[in-house]
């Protein structure tokens, strides 16, 4: 084929070629730049993303830690009390087996009108009670059997009658006692 153009026809349709060639190449480089914007703003969108995910699941953390530590304080409190009442029940006596106790020290003869404890607590932490009793026998013998009885029982300590129980009437004789008892189970 032959070019039977004029040169300037020549020029301009070379000058329409390279700028169609520019454009492409500009056109191309746009969108590849655009391109590369849009991957860029959805890294940046995935990273907010990830970075609020894990602010969440840090304050959500913190908040289970807070919980997890109110709870631990409320599990020590409930061990605490767990532990003065089982403290409680350990040294806790039976007022039934201790008073089983006394009655069978007593003769059958012997009426108690009056019986009174209390409780403490000693340096070493053993509990002791006092013990108050007053009753009326029919003779200073039974009293004294009611003392032996008191003396000879291995829960019974420091077992003190007053000097009225042996100077009064030697019959119908009001009398009291006082003395320390073991904790009875």
């Amino acid at each position: 084929m032959i070019n039977l153009l004029p040169p300037s026809y020549k020029e301009e349709l070379q000058r329409e070629e390279q700028f169609r060639i520019f454009a492409t190449i500009a056109i191309a480089l746009i969108c590849g730049l655009l391109s590369f914007a849009l991957i860029l703003l959805s890294i940046r969108i995935y990273a907010r993303g990830v970075v609020s995910n894990e602010t969440f699941q840090i304050s959500s953390m913190k908040t289970i830690s807070k919980e997890g530590e109110q709870i631990k304080e409320e599990i020590k409190n409930r061990n605490a009390t767990l532990s003065g009442l089982t403290s409680f029940y350990d040294h806790n006596t039976s007022a039934y087996s201790l008073m089983k106790e006394i009655e069978a020290t007593l003769p059958s003869d012997v009426a108690l009108t009056s019986f009174s404890f209390s409780s403490s607590a000693t340096k070493e932490k053993e509990v002791q009670w006092r013990i108050a009793l007053a009753g009326i026998a029919p003779t200073r013998e039974s009293i004294h059997v009611v003392q032996e009885n008191l003396k000879k029982n291995p829960n019974f300590a420091k077992v003190s009658f007053p000097s009225t129980t042996w100077t009064g009437p030697a019959t119908n004789v009001a009398f009291n006692v006082t003395f320390e008892a073991k904790p009875i189970r």
